[in-house]
């Protein structure tokens, strides 16, 4: 959204009516949205999701794998509107019900009533290069350049019922990310994105094993030491900040008193001069 102010169902026009919208005041030069690539945001962005099979806005929470450039197979859903890309085990809302791409069919419909039913008419498979904006709220509207949006949820089958559920909204790193958008992506750039690709497939093999009473405590436990570590990051992220904004405090500092302190010399050395030339005038 370009326009913080703009209500969901005029973004919503605006990037996905038949008509271009125009500015929602003489004073604008642009639509209040447009649609760009996922590849494109980052957390703190706001962009279309859906609640309650109506138009609603969220906040990107962080964009995964920005700086890996990671690759996986495909799966292209067609439909006489558009299409839509992703990863076999992404899932998106499919006859009503949120599950895997790899569940989907020719012939299945894509979003929701509210938002307008498409049928999938074609699935094409191939491979390409993986982004992911996670959502405040799970979801997201996605489309292609043109065509109509569906609804996806923004995590993978394995993570979608934690993401879609309440809990986030009473996590504390969740709450961090929010707050602090600028820092929660660099610490997911710089920290997390290695660290999740390593521990991912151990993580869904013991999801399939542990109960779900254990499975609550250590999402518990691991949301606490994310939250922690990212504070301890972002202290040290502010601090680099400040030893930068220092050190070219001092460096002004010295330079200017270095300037100043050259052009005292130059002064003493005028005032020392002047009399020697009028003594030579004199024995002239």
């Amino acid at each position: 959204l370009r326009d913080p102010d703009a209500s969901a169902q005029h973004a919503f026009a605006a990037c996905f009516g038949n008509e271009p919208v125009s500015a929602t005041s003489a004073n604008e030069e642009s639509p209040p949205a447009e649609r760009v690539l996922m590849a494109d945001l980052i957390a703190g962005d706001r962009v279309l999701s859906e609640e309650g099979g109506m138009p609603a806005i969220t906040q990107i929470i962080v964009s995964q794998h920005r700086a890996s450039q990671l690759q996986s197979p495909m799966l292209r859903f067609e439909h006489a509107l558009g299409y839509v890309s992703v990863t076999p085990d992404h899932v998106l809302r499919l006859d009503g019900r949120y599950v895997p791409a790899r569940r989907g069919y020719v012939g299945a419909a894509l979003s929701d009533e509210t938002l307008g039913n498409v049928t999938v008419s074609h699935i094409r498979r191939g491979r390409g290069y993986v982004i992911n904006p996670i959502t405040d709220n799970g979801k997201i509207l996605a489309a292609a350049a043109t065509g109509k949006p569906v609804v996806a949820a923004t995590a993978n089958s394995w993570l979608s019922e934690v993401l879609l559920s309440q809990y986030p909204r009473y996590s504390p790193s969740w709450a961090l990310a929010k707050a602090c958008p600028h820092h929660a992506q660099r610490f997911y750039d710089l920290v997390l994105e290695k660290t999740f690709e390593a521990a991912v497939p151990s993580l869904r093999k013991w999801k399939q094993l542990l109960p779900a009473t254990a499975e609550v405590v250590i999402i518990g436990a691991g949301d606490a030491v994310l939250a922690t570590s990212f504070l301890m990051v972002m202290m040290i992220f502010v601090l680099a900040r400040l030893e930068m904004v220092l050190t070219v405090a001092v460096l002004a500092t010295t330079l200017l008193f270095r300037q100043r302190k050259n052009r005292l010399h130059t002064v003493q050395q005028r005032r020392a001069f002047m009399p020697e030339q009028k003594k030579v005038a004199n024995d002239r």
